[in-house]
């Protein structure tokens, strides 16, 4: 996989995030601390700016690393 090609992911995943907060009444991520949810985290994070920014609800069951509150 080239760099290129990994750009082109990042801004396709970049404008469904977009598209999915636009279409959304009351957008939020449910975060576990996983890879895929902090992959989408970083993902809304490029696809918003900080002036509206997408609630996050962490899901804590009790099994994070000390870490993933940190982040």
């Amino acid at each position: 996989m080239t760099a290129a090609s990994v750009e082109k992911k990042v801004e396709n995943g970049i404008q469904i995030a977009r598209a999915a907060i636009e279409r959304a009444q009351n957008p939020v991520l449910l975060y576990t601390g996983g890879k895929d949810s902090t992959v989408l985290l970083w993902l809304l994070q490029k696809a918003t700016d900080s002036l509206n920014p997408v609630p996050v609800l962490i899901l804590d069951h009790g099994l994070h690393f000390e870490e993933t509150w940190e982040f």
